[in-house]
This record gives structure tokens, sequence and C-alpha cells, in this order.
């Protein structure tokens, strides 16, 4: 009888998730069904894959999904986060508002549970952005170009108004001048 694999466990000590196949179905709280695509990665806690919606087809993967075991807590607060702070219709209103052209974030497009060999997981589904930002460092010898530093630096202070503005339900005409003191 053969000997079962060993769990596989990132270097911070969170089990991650069984690698799923491509093409797997996974369906949101929303019933929405999403098709994995290839694995694009590995974080800290889980594994990240590309996505479509199941309904699409093509060889697109426009969506990202990131799945962790339902024992890890990790992704549970960053789903929630996101569930707070990125729903595509308050983004839009946000961008718009503040006259913003990019966001800086991916939008929460949808989350749930999927059982997969017995393991029960959770995900979340986002859009997915090009590159991060470790590789575009190292593609710059470990440093920034000005111009990223910039760019980043801007999406930083818009989120973190953004979570402000959401999360205190403060006016939506603060004032970034008065908080110059804080950064």
């Amino acid at each position: 009888m053969a000997k079962a694999a060993p769990k596989r466990k990132a270097a911070n000590g969170y089990k991650l998730a069984e690698p799923l196949p491509k093409g797997e179905i996974l369906q949101d709280i929303a019933k929405k069904k999403w098709k994995l695509g290839p694995s694009i990665g590995q974080g800290g806690f889980g594994e990240i894959y590309s996505a479509q919606d199941a309904s699409s087809g093509g060889t697109k993967y426009p969506y990202v999904i990131k799945i962790e075991p339902h024992t890890n807590g990790p992704l549970f607060v960053e789903m929630h986060f996101y569930m707070r702070n990125a729903k595509p219709t308050d983004v839009e209103e946000y961008k718009k508002e503040r006259r913003l052209k990019t966001f800086g974030m991916p939008l929460y497009l949808g989350s749930g549970s999927h059982e997969y060999k017995g393991e029960k997981y959770r995900f979340i589904v986002m859009e997915k952005f090009g590159t991060d930002l470790w590789k575009l460092f190292l593609e710059n010898d470990r440093s920034f170009p000005t111009s990223t530093v910039f760019k980043v630096a801007v999406q930083i202070v818009s989120l973190f108004f953004l979570s402000v503005i959401r999360n205190f339900k403060l006016s939506k005409n603060l004032n970034p001048y008065k908080y110059e003191y804080y950064l």
C-alpha cells in the first residue's frame, strides 16, 4: 500500500491547498460559476489560479482565484476586506467622484467554498492584473523606476481614503491635505 503524500505546508506553517485541476468549476455564494485555469503562483497560505467565467469558454483567463484550506484563516480576513472595500459598483462610484482612471487594487468579484477530494476550501475571485510589484522590482535590478514609485504612492493614498470613507462613514469630501502629517 502506497503512503499518502505529506500535506503541503507554506514557509509560514499554513497548510497549502492541494493543486486543483485546470477546468475545475467553482461556484461562489451568488451561484456564479468560475472555471479554473492554470496555477499562476503560490502565496503564503494558498494557491493562486487564473480563471474565467464558466459560461464564457475560450482560452483567456482574465480573473484570479485565490484558494486556501478552510482550516487556514488569512484568506478569510482578506476576503472580508475585499467584500467591504472592493465591490465593482462602489469602486466605480469612488473613481468617478475622484476623477480617477485607475484604482490600484483588484476588484472583488465573488467568493465561496469548494470541496475537492473530501477537503473543504475557501476561495476569492478578483480581477487579474498584468504583473505584480515583486516581479517588477526584480526586473529592474531590485529597484523601482521613479515613475513607478509615484504611481504606487498615489494608489496607496487613494486606497487609504477609500478605506477611511467606507469603514468610518466619513464625509466623501475629505481633503488629503489634512492628513499630510500622517503619511
